[in-house]
């Protein structure tokens, strides 16, 4: 799987630059507000998990943060951080093997290195969001293999990892929407509709999977007892994040984004008409620059 990637020193020494780059951003000081939410759910989760019920809607996180905590108890907060910055680096690889017979390297490589400078924040310890990406991007893998070349045991693992997503982080379930993507792939219903059975028994057997693992660790009531806090507070008229608020929010945004779409179409068409200009034109380059830049009413047009 990894092979495609090997053959790519582009990729190769992109995925590396950013390895390095984000090892020497991770000395960088400690955040008390968000990482210490994260540590302290990865500290207690076996220890007393009704000291951190809030966290439970991030419960598999907590799960994977635990996990390497015990397996590096004296590492302290720099080796999260170093968990981080491997799911990052999971997170690019996985894009690119579902891109990379799609794109060029030169435009994964570039896309992997935006990805990487987006957040100005720099590097933080590892945190749900960094599993809800591997996960997401994980089942989607899983997901495209199982369409196009109808491979059985790809769609059961694309409804588990799916699972595996919301419950590292709950409105992600939402992602479980990607399974209808099997509609849009084949004219054959009888093939389209066994597809989507196989992604749900993927799916449920998630959900039965995730469930008897926190029958074993006495954490069913602590998840259940977040989710009925999490409802109740979406409730409450002054919350921000209740289902009106958000619906306005993004109502506003849609409109605020439409209004701006004659100015995103009048930069694409100059590109397309400034790379046209430059490939058709014979003029030496000190003139077509100076007679490209002097009119721009070319560009409105």
């Amino acid at each position: 799987m990894l092979q495609n990637i090997r053959q790519s020193t582009v990729l190769i020494w992109t995925l590396f630059g950013i390895l390095c780059f984000q090892i020497l951003l991770a000395f960088q000081g400690f955040d008390l507000a968000d990482e210490g939410f994260s540590l302290v759910f990865f500290q207690q989760i076996f220890n007393c998990p009704q000291s951190v019920e809030r966290n439970f809607l991030f419960w598999f996180s907590g799960i994977v943060g635990s996990v390497w905590l015990k397996l590096f108890p004296e590492a302290g907060i720099f080796s999260f951080r170093i968990l981080g910055i491997l799911m990052h680096i999971l997170g690019l690889v996985l894009l690119i093997l579902i891109f990379r017979k799609r794109l060029p390297d030169w435009i994964l490589a570039l896309s992997c290195v935006v990805i990487t400078l987006i957040p100005s924040f720099g590097v933080i310890v590892f945190s749900h969001n960094d599993l809800v990406v591997v996960l997401s991007l994980t089942a989607f893998y899983f997901l495209i293999k199982g369409i196009e070349k109808n491979l059985w045991w790809a769609l059961v693992l694309s409804g588990f990892f799916l699972v595996l997503t919301g419950f590292s982080r709950l409105p992600s379930f939402t992602l479980g929407i990607w399974i209808l993507l099997i509609l849009l792939f084949s004219n054959d219903w009888k093939q389209r509709l066994k597809q989507i059975g196989f992604a749900c028994v993927g799916a449920i057997s998630g959900v039965l999977a995730v469930f008897l693992t926190m029958f074993f660790l006495g954490h069913i009531d602590v998840f259940l007892d977040s989710v009925r806090i999490m409802f109740s507070t979406a409730r409450l008229p002054e919350n921000s994040h209740s289902f009106g608020q958000l619906t306005w929010t993004i109502a506003y945004n849609y409109r605020t984004n439409c209004k701006a779409l004659p100015d995103v179409n009048r930069g694409f068409w100059c590109s397309v008409f400034s790379v046209t200009f430059f490939k058709k034109s014979t003029m030496d380059k000190p003139s077509v620059l100076c007679d490209f830049f002097h009119r721009p009413c070319v560009c409105n047009a």
